[in-house]
């Protein structure tokens, strides 16, 4: 799959989506918009807002309507609390960072059924935002999330392949939220579709992408 990236340096609060040219934009994948600021005393939210809206990466999909569409687009769902840990990483051209997630469920992707409890979410950071990123990380330490995630081409997925990912393989991220009150904290859509008010929310919506 096909995505083209800008690095916006300094970016912070509401990431938005920036027509890069090179081709159509992938359709019906989650734009990395950052919700708005959550309520006061939500430190998780605000820790993971602070995260994704300083990555200084931004991306030409058309974002996803519903956890249902998103649901669709991606090749597994997953349910977990994140430790805190973080692994940056370096290569193919591109900057990332690992968050260690302690996994409680899959709830979509057969793939990964009996993947490892510990298991990595991959997301792209502007090389000159790292050490920013790397700090916010700890603050994040057992933040229930939701993760939508694509699976690495060498391990299934996308290439027809069946395998599932081994211990320690990272997973790219399409759509990564936690809860904060009575609404969602993350990278979650702005339409009607994603208003919703709790994790159990989101799993739900996205199971009913199942025909």
């Amino acid at each position: 799959m096909s995505r083209t990236r800008v690095v916006i340096v300094g970016a912070m609060g509401t990431l938005v989506v920036s027509g890069c040219g090179g081709g159509e934009p992938d359709q019906g994948l989650l734009v990395p918009v950052v919700a708005a600021a959550p309520a006061d005393g939500c430190a998780h939210g605000t820790a993971l807002n602070v995260l994704l809206s300083g990555t200084g990466v931004t991306y030409d999909f058309e974002p996803a309507a519903s956890p249902r569409d998103l649901a669709r687009a991606s090749e597994a769902v997953l349910r977990g609390r994140l430790t805190g840990r973080v692994l940056p990483v370096r290569g193919d051209g591109d900057v990332y960072v690992d968050l260690e997630v302690d996994l409680t469920e899959v709830v979509l992707g057969e793939a990964l059924q009996g993947a490892p409890e510990l298991t990595r979410l991959r997301v792209v950071v502007a090389p000159q935002r790292l050490p920013d990123v790397a700090q916010t990380v700890p603050a994040l330490d057992g933040a229930e999330v939701v993760a939508f995630v694509g699976l690495r081409d060498d391990v299934g997925g996308r290439d027809g392949g069946q395998t599932p990912a081994p211990v320690g393989v990272p997973l790219p991220v399409e759509g990564l939220m936690t809860g904060c009150g009575d609404r969602l904290a993350g990278w979650v859509g702005t339409g009607d579709g994603w208003a919703l008010g709790s994790l159990d929310e989101v799993v739900v919506a996205a199971l009913d992408r199942v025909p």
